[in-house]
């Protein structure tokens, strides 16, 4: 039986294209993945970028309410630029979000790198980015 140990959901990008098999690739056996996706109107121009990634990031509660139907054990927003593009906190504005709407325990990209850093003692963090 598929996610005979647990179900994981994941919530997306729509142009991502990485996450679900990264995610099945790591999962032990009996761990399901499951996707749901947030339309992403991608762009390439700086000044327009946060405010995609904002209105993109609005269909996020629909998704997870979306995944909620098959019972996860947790559901991942795997959006890192998108946890953080209203700055500090905002991941944990997400994962209320998805916790309210789906009544599935949640993180994001953004709150799981900065909880194992803590869970290291790592205080003073230097990181280089794509972005």
């Amino acid at each position: 039986m598929v996610g005979w140990r647990a179900r994981i959901g994941v919530i997306v990008p729509s142009t991502n294209t990485t996450v679900e098999y990264e995610f099945a690739k790591m999962a032990p056996e009996g761990v399901s993945i499951h996707a749901a996706r947030m339309y992403n109107p991608e762009t390439n121009d700086p000044k327009l970028k946060a405010d995609a990634l904002i209105k993109m990031g609005e269909n996020a509660k629909e998704a997870a309410k979306e995944l909620s139907s098959i019972k996860p054990a947790l559901i991942a927003f795997c959006c890192t630029s998108g946890s953080f593009v209203k700055g500090k906190g905002h991941d944990k504005e997400i994962v209320k979000e998805i916790e309210e709407v789906s009544g599935v325990p949640a993180i994001t990209t953004t709150t799981a790198v900065v909880e194992g850093l803590k869970a290291f003692g790592k205080k003073r963090i230097v990181m280089a980015t794509p972005y």
